[in-house]
C-alpha cells in the first residue's frame, strides 16, 4: 500500500502502540489489584524494580515477552488474559 510509507502511517502506528501499551498496563494493574499486593510488593515478587514496574502499569514501557510471562506467572493468569483485544 502506498500510504504505509507516509508520515500519517507512522503517526498512526505510534498512536496504536501507545494505546496498546496503556491497555496492557491497565490489564496488568487490574489483575495485580485482585491479588491485594502493592506495586512494590508485586514488583519484588516478579523480580523487577518498583519504579520500572510502575511504568509498565502506566503504559510507558514496551516490555519483552519474557517480562510479560514473569508477570502473568506471578499473577497466576494466562498471558493471553493480559493482552488487549481491541
Amino acid at each position: 500500500m502506498p500510504w504505509t510509507n507516509s508520515p500519517h502511517a507512522l503517526i498512526f502506528m505510534i498512536v496504536k502502540k501507545k494505546e496498546f501499551l496503556i491497555s496492557l498496563g491497565e490489564n496488568i494493574k487490574c489483575y495485580r489489584k485482585e491479588t491485594g499486593l502493592s506495586q512494590e510488593s508485586f514488583a519484588y515478587k516478579v523480580g523487577l524494580d518498583r519504579s520500572y514496574y510502575g511504568s509498565i502499569e502506566r503504559g510507558e514501557r514496551n516490555i519483552s515477552i519474557i517480562t510479560l510471562l514473569k508477570i502473568s506467572t506471578a499473577l497466576e493468569v494466562n498471558i493471553n488474559s493480559l493482552i488487549p483485544t481491541k
